[in-house]
């Protein structure tokens, strides 16, 4: 039996972990597209397309980075994230590149809160969210997302698929089928003294969760997108390379046992189809 115990409000609990996130050494990963070549170099040059653009949590930056080494025109970039550390990593590392045609404006922003007076609403034509909505009230975040867009933006984002996830980590202590809900466990944040969200109590034991994840169907998330007028144009499937998410899982910071039957999926897909990739326009 596991029950939950709530301890820190989420927006304090996750300004906590992605700032000891910033800290982290390079093992120290997001599971996340910006770390395929190919998906990060396609939305880089969509944001350059642009005439300006917004990345909500752009967390170590790998997104932002690789479009100021591919940018060739005047571009204004808006950076929004929770953690004031991330924003500064990236700043020091977009400094070093010194692209004068990409002009990045950082702003620390809870996008599930009141957005801050130096957000200009209606003045995006091209905002990307990566992992966002997932670790959020994904309908007050959209909502403020769209309020950021001018009419006719285009958002590009990604989410759980909770599919693959209920199919893969059924037998995962972390993981919630009935909920489509990720407890997100860290041992680098819990050496490092993030804040925990909460904790699980299983079977007596307390184990401290950082995050929650939640996992949607591809119905969902269309749903999920009509529900705020924005309307989704393209929806697919983030498939990442077996030799990726093994070398992952294999790593100090993220490893994970794999038994036969899971062994078995990744063969069988061909990859992890780990969550939609959505582009959806502001009517």
């Amino acid at each position: 039996n596991t029950e939950i115990k709530y301890t820190a409000p989420k927006n304090e609990a996750l300004e906590s972990f992605y700032d000891v996130a910033a800290q982290a050494p390079p093992g120290f990963q997001f599971f996340s597209p910006t770390s395929l070549g190919k998906w990060r170099k396609e939305v880089a040059q969509w944001l350059c397309d642009g005439q300006n653009a917004c990345e909500v949590g752009p967390g170590k930056g790998y997104l932002v980075l690789h479009t100021a080494k591919v940018c060739s025109a005047p571009l204004d970039y808006l950076l929004l994230d929770i953690s004031k550390a991330m924003l500064d990593a990236t700043k020091e590392k977009l400094n070093k590149i010194g692209n004068p045609f990409l002009h990045c404006h950082y702003v620390q922003c809870d996008i599930e809160g009141t957005l801050p007076s130096e957000v200009s609403l209606k003045s995006i034509s091209r905002l990307v969210a990566v992992n966002v909505l997932q670790v959020v009230e994904a309908g007050t975040a959209l909502t403020n997302m769209k309020q950021v867009l001018m009419d006719g933006g285009i958002l590009r984002t990604t989410l759980i698929d909770k599919e693959t996830q209920d199919d893969f980590w059924q037998d995962d202590p972390d993981y919630d089928p009935e909920k489509g809900l990720w407890y997100s466990s860290s041992c680098y944040h819990e050496e490092n003294c993030s804040k925990p969200m909460g904790y699980r109590l299983i079977n007596g034991q307390e184990k401290p969760f950082y995050r929650q994840m939640q996992g949607y169907t591809k119905e969902e998330v269309i749903e999920l997108f009509r529900s705020q007028d924005l309307e989704v144009q393209h929806i697919k499937q983030l498939v990442y390379p077996i030799e990726y998410v093994m070398k992952r899982w294999s790593s100090k910071y993220h490893f994970m046992r794999l038994n036969d039957r899971q062994k078995g999926l990744l063969e069988k897909w061909q990859g992890y189809p780990d969550g939609w990739s959505v582009t959806a326009v502001a009517s």
